[in-house]
């Protein structure tokens, strides 16, 4: 863990203001592309959507290519994973509603815009199991 740990830190630290501007364009600011770390895959000219668990270390994480064409992770099988888990504790905590998005980049938006929410892997994503969620 400690080494994905430090290559999210080195790909977050590669997010240079020109690859930013990329986000920028999106409506992400600053703030939510460091809230979540996203970084910048030199070799692969992907950008990084870390995956963290509740104690902040990095289990997984997702790239996208820059033209949007080619998604890739490390991971064998299947990559659908929940992005921003991190929420589901401050939202039982607080006792408030969180809501669930259709991918990361969604996620990035609410989050910047206040809500507490969670990732879910695009439109194919969303697993049966979900519906088991219990309200609070």
């Amino acid at each position: 863990m400690r080494l994905l740990n430090e290559f999210i830190k080195k790909a977050h630290d590669n997010l240079t203001q020109e690859r930013r501007k990329y986000w920028h364009d999106r409506g992400c600011n600053d703030w939510v592309l460091d809230y979540f770390s996203i970084g910048y895959s030199l070799k692969n000219k992907f950008y990084i959507f870390p995956y963290f668990d509740a104690k902040g270390d990095c289990f997984f994480y997702k790239a996208i290519s820059i033209d949007k064409r080619h998604y890739w992770c490390p991971a064998e099988g299947d990559f659908v994973r929940i992005f921003n888990i991190q929420d589901i504790k401050t939202a039982r905590e607080q006792k408030r509603p969180i809501h669930v998005c259709e991918g990361e980049k969604d996620t990035l938006i609410m989050k910047m815009c206040g809500f507490l929410c969670i990732g879910i892997s695009g439109a194919g994503g969303f697993k049966e199991e979900y519906n088991d969620v219990e309200v609070i």
